[in-house]
């Protein structure tokens, strides 16, 4: 939990059960080596499998669900929950190398379910898109 979070009264923090899919990579020229994702968020952080790029996609299928909580600001609205996702490659069991990152904003989903969602990835000089 982030140092601003831990002043707030119990009474304005809101629970979640954040069940999230890392789906799948598009667009990913054939390049050699495996792609993997890691992912953080609050306390929580973790891996996606190592996978081959198979016909220029990579495909994880790699579920998360965490229980967090967000703090609401004094006017009603949730802070900012950030959910990063770093895309890499690895080549040779050695070599890791950065393809892209995504960061989302949990606190815009808060009330949505079973939505799905396509990103470009930034910092990428790829055009790869990232399905969660």
């Amino acid at each position: 939990m982030a140092l601003q979070n831990l002043f707030v009264p119990r009474a304005r923090m809101a629970s979640f059960n954040v069940q999230l899919r890392i789906e799948d990579l598009n667009n990913v020229p054939p390049l050699n080596g495996v792609f993997y994702a890691k992912w953080k968020f609050q306390d929580h952080s973790g891996t996606t499998p190592r996978v081959p790029v198979v016909n220029r996609e990579v495909r994880w299928l790699h579920a998360v669900e965490k229980i967090i909580d967000i703090p609401v600001s004094k006017d009603g609205m949730l802070t900012s929950c950030e959910f990063k996702i770093t895309i890499k490659q690895e080549v040779y069991s050695h070599v890791h190398m950065k393809i892209g990152t995504l960061n989302i904003n949990l606190s815009e989903y808060a009330l949505l379910s079973g939505s799905s969602r396509r990103y470009f990835l930034q910092e990428s000089k790829l055009n790869c898109t990232l399905k969660h």
